[in-house]
């Protein structure tokens, strides 16, 4: 399996308010986003609902351009306020499939078989589109992160499709390969929105950002309940990974009991100490100078 070495890389990645000056700089010098849009392939994606590569499933010109500003939108905003997050989208993701799906809802999704794409399903349809479309750029990036990770130092857990679990952010029954990988993009996610929180551009955008918030932060205290269930296999995760898994759950749980999540994460990362907190957890999220 992996490394604690790889693992600890994925943690650094995941620093979205620790990038240093010289480089968050030069993120948002480049305020966009480098993959490519794919909007014409005829690119079949696996264990979706509709065939990507159907022509009803291509947007018309008017969407396609209406996209391109949402996308343009959202790599501005991730430029001035989490670089870091836009780094990471931009250093693993090469190429985006842009989809429309009559019967399907909006959303985003990878696999392991298409390292470095991901599929986009009805981007034009949120009211809040910027904001729905940094999220699912950078959590499909952690997920091609995660597996460039498994590729180079071995895999996380083993890759079995069953047992299924109860997923405690989207409550679907995923194998425990995709809970375990769930597991790092929902962190990530945690601890994007609590940068984006930080100078939100509208009342709306700070209820959205609170929400997402809370979003991770629920998943999270349901998630030592999953971990410590007779029925969990512990043996087939790596056990440094678990140990990992079981710090992220602390510092959500202590972001949880506190009034303001976002300035909570930052002290529980700093202090470096308590019960349960990895060495590995409190260095890959300790933000510098914060």
């Amino acid at each position: 399996m992996t490394s604690r070495s790889g693992v600890d890389a994925v943690l650094r990645e995941l620093r979205f308010g620790a990038l240093p000056v010289a480089a968050a700089v030069g993120a948002a010098d480049d305020a966009r986003f480098r993959f490519v849009m794919d909007f014409d392939s005829a690119e079949r994606w696996p264990d979706v609902p509709y065939d990507t590569a159907a022509p009803s499933a291509r947007h018309d010109d008017v969407m396609r351009a209406r996209i391109g500003s949402v996308l343009d939108e959202a790599a501005q905003t991730m430029a001035r306020r989490a670089p870091a997050a836009l780094r990471l989208v931009n250093s693993q993701l090469q190429r985006v499939l842009l989809r429309h799906g009559e019967n399907a809802s909006g959303g985003s999704a990878s696999h392991r078989s298409h390292v470095g794409c991901c599929l986009l399903t009805n981007l034009h349809q949120p009211t809040e589109s910027a904001l729905v479309a940094i999220e699912a750029v950078t959590h499909e990036s952690i997920h091609q992160l995660l597996y460039r990770t498994e590729q180079a130092g071995g895999n996380f857990c083993d890759l079995a499709e069953t047992p299924t679990f109860r997923s405690p952010w989207s409550g679907a029954r995923l194998p425990m390969h995709s809970l375990v990988h769930a597991c790092f993009v929902w962190f990530g996610l945690l601890t994007l929105w609590s940068e984006l929180a930080l100078e939100p551009a509208s009342d709306d955008e700070a209820a959205h950002s609170r929400g997402r918030i809370a979003h991770c932060l629920f998943g999270f205290a349901f998630l030592d309940d999953l971990l410590d269930s007779p029925a969990f296999p512990a043996a087939r995760v790596d056990p440094e990974v678990l140990e990992v898994i079981r710090g992220m759950s602390v510092a959500a749980r202590r972001a949880t009991r506190a009034a303001e999540p976002c300035a909570t994460l930052r002290q529980v990362a700093s202090a470096r100490q308590g019960a349960g907190w990895p060495a590995a957890v409190a260095t890959g999220l300790a933000r510098d100078g914060r």
